[in-house]
């Protein structure tokens, strides 16, 4: 009878461990989860241009200092730039010719886990005006 209840003690303390377990590591899952999931702040904008070139300003904030991709594309997916970096504040200018057309940025994280597009397209227009007296 001794036996039977130190077997069954056992048994007890076993599975009470392994749930004890199993809940603190479901638990650490989902906090982990919590703290990946908010996404990455990023944004482009254009600042002016100059000498016939455009100036775009791109700040991406990177409070986990990982490696990312940032990549210039023209409107054919032709690559003008391509850079990695890993800066916790980024803060870039880059100047590109104004007739250019269509420009996408791309921000892309390690293993892709994140991915930000700004598509930039660019339409120029000439004013005349006529003065008759």
């Amino acid at each position: 009878m001794k036996c039977n209840l130190i077997a069954s003690a056992k048994k007890i303390f076993k599975t009470v461990f392994f749930l004890s377990f199993f809940i603190v590591s479901t638990n650490l899952d989902v906090s982990a989860k919590k703290v990946s999931s908010v996404p990455p702040s990023a944004s482009v904008t254009f600042i002016g241009s100059e000498n016939s070139e455009l100036s775009f300003s791109m700040i991406y904030e990177n409070e986990a200092a990982e490696k990312f991709y940032i990549t210039i594309l023209d409107a054919e997916g032709i690559t003008l730039f391509e850079g990695i970096y890993n800066d916790k504040k980024f803060n870039k200018t880059f100047k590109l010719p104004s007739e250019i057309g269509a420009i996408t940025f791309v921000i892309r994280g390690p293993k892709s886990r994140f991915e930000k597009k700004f598509k930039v397209t660019t339409e120029f227009r000439i004013a005349e005006e006529l003065l008759v007296k």
